[in-house]
């Protein structure tokens, strides 16, 4: 399934953007990354209205399976902090992104 993921979903040609990611000890990584960007008004499941965004990126486990909160990524040109990992049973790791280190 990674290959599959790897050859298809994570291609730049398709799916994927580049991103640069930055771990607290270590040099910066070149990756593929599915990015979402959403911003919202409305909650959806509860119908509250607020306004920000949502930023997600998905890549590989084997590369972000051990990332941090604080660590960066960079994608086309503007720096994220990671919030949250969340690994998965497939090989591939989801990290919530914030504008700002000061996140709460």
């Amino acid at each position: 399934m990674v290959a599959d993921c790897s050859d298809v979903f994570l291609d730049t040609d398709e799916f994927a953007v580049a991103a640069t990611y930055t771990p607290a000890s270590g040099p910066a990584q070149s990756i593929k990354v599915l990015f979402n960007d959403i911003y919202n008004e409305v909650d959806p499941l509860t119908g509250i209205a607020y306004e920000g965004r949502k930023i997600t990126a998905q890549g590989l486990t084997s590369v972000l399976g051990s990332a941090s909160r604080d660590e960066t990524m960079t994608i086309d040109g503007e720096t994220l902090y990671i919030l949250t990992v969340h690994p998965d049973m497939d090989g591939m790791t989801m990290v919530e992104l914030s504008e700002s280190a000061q996140h709460g």
